[in-house]
């Protein structure tokens, strides 16, 4: 009975995180492109502004992930990042000012609510430390699908605030309030409840080696090649809301079904099937609309298979570990953003950065000793 509660208290959490971690991005992106942009004259300066969003909620997040790992207070973290987007809704402070309150707000969430379903998916021990590769694990298997169900809410959540900040009304705005201020309110009664009891201190335990570098330096590459990947697969056929909707759909499925996948068929079938397939797809997607929904569904798979991977080498800090795949994402947009580089986004470009980015990752696995990784599918 004891286990039966610990199994439906951490669903529960997955739930409720999942849900935040929607209205968190919904809510981010409404306001900066809804309330910030139209405060800034010129593309390039809504660019700017764009790409240090993106600095303080995707590249802040390796430092803010080793103080969560310090402090352990997963929802604590999480709140104070919802409470720092409402200020700015509440608030309205200038541009650049809202920007940094809405970015390390984000970050923020992001840190305690992935740290806290990273540690509930078995990434984490209870106690002790071990190899750091291919170790057996204390207290329940790994899954890898719970990382990919918390990821993929987000990328809903984008697409819904930007259409939203382009039809903007007052009373989406009213919403976003409520909405942010009732998750404030659980997420501080969460953390309440999470500061009565005693949590340990990870950040002095880990144990670092060159195999880990190395490894962590491969996955580092595979989510720099999905996000770069992320910005040059536009197609002509996706130009309207409703074909938009069917493209962050897939997005949405393939970052949670990539999990289920890798618990089911381990992570070796799960990749070569998701970039494989991609890959393939890719060559046809520009004409064929079916063929690129599928093609960016099988690519994003291998969300909560690098997730959970380099948590698995990281065990003792799974929020830095969290924040320095955030980093990933935001060094993949920089290409595009800051140097207009898309020479990739050719059928062939978009096949061989997924040939890459499979080669990355099957030699990644099996460097981390495959039968015991593997196997926990």
């Amino acid at each position: 009975m004891e286990k039966t509660g610990r199994s439906e208290n951490r669903r529960m959490l997955l739930f409720i995180y999942t849900i935040l971690h929607f209205l968190v991005d919904l809510s981010c992106i409404f306001f900066l492109m809804g309330m910030v942009y139209p405060q800034l004259a010129g593309s390039d300066v809504r660019i700017h502004a764009a790409i240090q969003y993106n600095m303080f909620a995707f590249a802040l997040p390796a430092l803010l992930g080793l103080a969560a790992d310090l402090t352990g207070r997963n929802a604590a973290v999480s709140c104070l990042g919802c409470l720092m987007i409402l200020t700015s809704y509440l608030t309205v402070p200038g541009p650049w000012a809202s920007v940094v309150l809405i970015g390390i707000g984000n970050g923020l969430f992001h840190i305690g609510g992935g740290r806290q379903v990273l540690m509930d998916s078995g990434c984490v021990p209870l106690g002790g430390t071990a190899d750091p590769c291919g170790k057996e694990r204390i207290g329940s298997t790994v899954r890898y699908a719970p990382s990919g169900v918390f990821i993929a809410s987000g990328a809903m959540g984008v697409f819904l605030g930007k259409n939203m900040a382009q039809a903007f009304r007052q009373i989406f705005y009213i919403c976003m309030e409520a909405a942010l201020a009732l998750g404030v309110l659980l997420l501080l009664w969460m953390a309440v409840r999470q500061w009565k009891k005693s949590i340990r201190s990870m950040i002095s335990a880990q144990a670092v080696s060159s195999k880990m570098l190395g490894l962590s330096l491969l996955i580092f590459l595979v989510v720099i090649i999905r996000s770069y990947y992320g910005f040059v697969a536009v197609y002509s056929w996706n130009h309207t809301f409703l074909t938009g909707l069917i493209f962050t759909g897939c997005i949405v499925a393939g970052k949670a079904l990539g999990g289920f996948a890798a618990d089911r068929f381990g992570v070796t079938a799960a990749s070569v099937i998701s970039l494989g397939g991609a890959g393939v797809l890719a060559l046809f997607a520009g004409s064929i609309p079916l063929a690129g929904y599928l093609s960016i569904l099988l690519f994003n798979m291998t969300m909560p298979i690098t997730l959970t991977l380099l948590t698995k080498l990281w065990e003792e800090l799974p929020g830095f570990a969290f924040g320095v795949l955030m980093l990933a994402l935001f060094l993949g947009t920089l290409p595009v953003m800051v140097w207009h580089v898309n020479w990739m986004a050719s059928p062939v470009g978009a096949f061989g950065l997924c040939m890459i980015s499979l080669g990355l990752l099957l030699v990644t696995v099996r460097w981390m000793e495959p039968k015991k990784m593997v196997s926990e599918g």
